[in-house]
């Protein structure tokens, strides 16, 4: 019985230097034979990890607030500037024909109607099929940057895993029905609470924002400038 203890307490003894060996061989640094260089040159590991708020960089990030002017302006090219000429027309033919009696002339001004509005819908498709490639091409390269831009930062900074999550600015935005609705049903690592030294968003779009200036008369920090809405007009991202 007393042998069969010792034997087990000996196992035990070097089961636990084997572990702390291992750890402390971690801790220091050490690469097995044949690791790759990039682990050797790597820091140990402290399991720091920093969150950013996508939200809060889009509205506020240059590049995005510019392209919201270069948007507006195409919008108003491919759309507004091709109906201005029709949209009076159209507006005229559709007052004279609710107070017109003469069945002729209402056939005419129904005929007129359905042509115009043929050409609004063409109009209106041939549009948002490009501004939709615009606007994807757009967020792509947005992603594209910010993904660099952290990918930069963190192994400077020491982080080993950067979440991010979309939520709002102030506190009115972050309870908003819309924001809480998105909150909810998105898939993403959404941090319920978030110590504020792990978020680096600020930083990160300090660091894209220094890459890309601003357009004089863009939308001031924190607010996304608007795209005027027109019976004819799309937003970005319907």
């Amino acid at each position: 019985m007393k042998r069969t203890i010792a034997v087990v307490a000996g196992v035990i003894t070097l089961g636990v230097g084997a572990y702390l060996g291992s750890r402390l061989w971690a801790q220091q640094g050490y690469s097995q034979p044949g690791a790759a260089s990039t682990s050797q040159r790597l820091p140990p590991a402290q399991s720091r990890i920093a969150v950013l708020n996508m939200h809060t960089i889009l509205i506020n990030y240059n590049k995005h607030k510019n392209f919201m002017q270069e948007y507006k302006v195409k919008q108003k090219q491919l759309i507004e500037d091709r109906l201005k000429d029709i949209k009076p027309v159209y507006e005229a033919r559709t007052k004279e024909l609710s107070t017109c009696t003469d069945p002729s002339r209402r056939e005419q001004l129904q005929k007129d109607i359905r042509h115009m509005d043929r050409q609004v819908q063409d109009v209106n498709e041939e549009a948002n099929q490009i501004l939709a490639k615009m606007e994807a091409d757009h967020f792509v390269r947005v992603y594209k940057d910010i993904q660099e831009a952290v990918q930069a930062y963190a192994p400077r900074a020491g982080y080993e895993m950067v979440l991010h999550y979309t939520d709002g600015t102030t506190e009115q935005e972050k309870y908003a029905p819309r924001m809480i609705g998105s909150k909810l049903v998105q898939l993403g690592s959404v941090p319920i609470y978030c110590h504020p030294t792990l978020d680096i968003t600020n930083i990160i779009l300090d660091n894209l924002n220094q890459k890309c200036p601003a357009v004089s008369g863009g939308a001031p920090t924190g607010q996304q400038q608007p795209v005027q809405q027109t019976g004819y007009s799309r937003q970005p991202g319907q």
